[in-house]
């Protein structure tokens, strides 16, 4: 038994851990204490059976903090929760703050872990990286994998990586929902209906997910297997490479990455 953890923020992505946690019993919700200023959210918390609270003030010292805020929050949120008066395991699920800096705030008996989620977390396919930070020792990561791996899967990473794996992964559902706005748009364009069309780019992408999980076998395999020299297939992809998507996707991901880095700085 992990102990007992408080929740800071319980919006879309605290409520999935939270549900998460719970659904797979992977703490009990009398352990949990979640705060949080929307009602609605405080309700809900309630009827799972944890302590729901308005302010941070409010909260009882606990073995385990998940920072599950907005990064602009964070300073009003450190502010609040004051100099940490005993050893507990901070979570951070916040993009862009470094645990230096989350250590520096909460004093030195924070042991802060970094973790960076995706939003397909909130319907239990979510990944995420998580990276030992300031302060935390060997083990203090094991509640944070557990949490995170009951709503997707977790992967270990330095916390240097930390703003890769939020290019990545972070916002790479963004990437995929543009890519599907094209897809299907051009597909209408084309004389599909519009619910067809979406049920076609919607399963393509669902079933090629797939394949790439089930399959031991490389992308560019994947791609060869499908694409007929001369065929259609081939004149897709001849235009994708001729207007240098690959390139394009390494400069997008590159951005998203040195963008991490300018709101780490400025935080």
């Amino acid at each position: 038994m992990p102990g007992t953890i408080g929740f800071i923020g319980c919006g879309n992505m605290g409520h999935a851990i939270v549900h998460g946690a719970i659904t797979h019993r992977v703490i009990d919700p009398s352990a949990i204490s979640i705060v949080e200023k929307s009602a609605g959210r405080r309700e809900w918390a309630e009827s799972q059976g944890c302590a729901a609270l308005t302010d941070v003030a409010d909260l009882q010292p606990v073995d385990q903090l998940v920072l599950a805020v907005k990064p602009q929050s964070f300073p009003e949120v450190a502010d609040e929760l004051g100099r940490l008066d005993h050893p507990c395991i901070v979570t951070s699920v916040m993009a862009g703050i470094r645990s230096s800096r989350i250590r520096e705030a909460l004093g030195e008996h924070a042991r802060v872990i970094r973790t960076m989620p995706n939003t397909p977390a909130m319907i239990g396919h979510g990944v995420a990286g998580v990276a030992m930070g300031d302060g935390s020792r060997e083990g203090d990561e094991l509640l944070a994998r557990e949490l995170l791996d009951s709503i997707g899967t977790t992967i270990m990473v330095d916390e240097s990586m930390m703003d890769v794996v939020t290019a990545v992964s972070g916002s790479g559902p963004a990437y995929v929902y543009l890519l599907a706005e094209a897809w299907e748009k051009a597909a209408i364009e084309l004389g599909l209906e519009q619910s067809d069309a979406r049920h076609f780019v919607q399963q393509t992408i669902r079933g090629a997910s797939a394949m790439m999980l089930e399959n031991d076998i490389e992308p560019s395999e994947l791609r060869a297997a499908v694409t007929s020299k001369g065929g259609t297939t081939a004149a897709a992809l001849d235009v994708m490479i001729q207007r240098d998507i690959p390139g394009i996707v390494k400069d997008a991901i590159e951005a998203a990455a040195d963008r991490g880095r300018e709101l780490a700085g400025d935080s």
